[in-house]
């Protein structure tokens, strides 16, 4: 169904869609990070390696793996820059 379709396709949405059905998923942010300071505070939580992830779109674009917390910053530019080009929305996660 196009709700169905909707909700795979925003992976956020998707992985929300999973908890509720008890399907385990990785730690990841519950929302898609906006703020600089919001992506430190939940990669700290989360833990590294990380990898920032599109919301939406696929192929790998809008990713970006993030060994260290000194990478953090730029990676998450980086990642919302393609995403944004590629899917015309920057909204990322972070997935550990």
């Amino acid at each position: 169904s196009d709700v169905y379709k909707r909700q795979m396709g925003d992976k956020v949405a998707a992985r929300k869609a999973a908890d509720i059905a008890g399907v385990p998923t990785l730690p990841a942010t519950p929302d898609p990070v906006v703020k600089p300071a919001d992506a430190r505070k939940w990669a700290k939580k989360i833990g590294f390696p990380l990898i920032i992830k599109a919301a939406f779109g696929g192929g790998g674009r809008g990713m970006r793996v993030v060994r260290e917390e000194k990478d953090l910053m730029a990676s998450l530019e980086e990642a919302r820059n393609e995403a944004d080009q590629a899917f015309g929305n920057p909204a990322v996660f972070l997935e550990r």
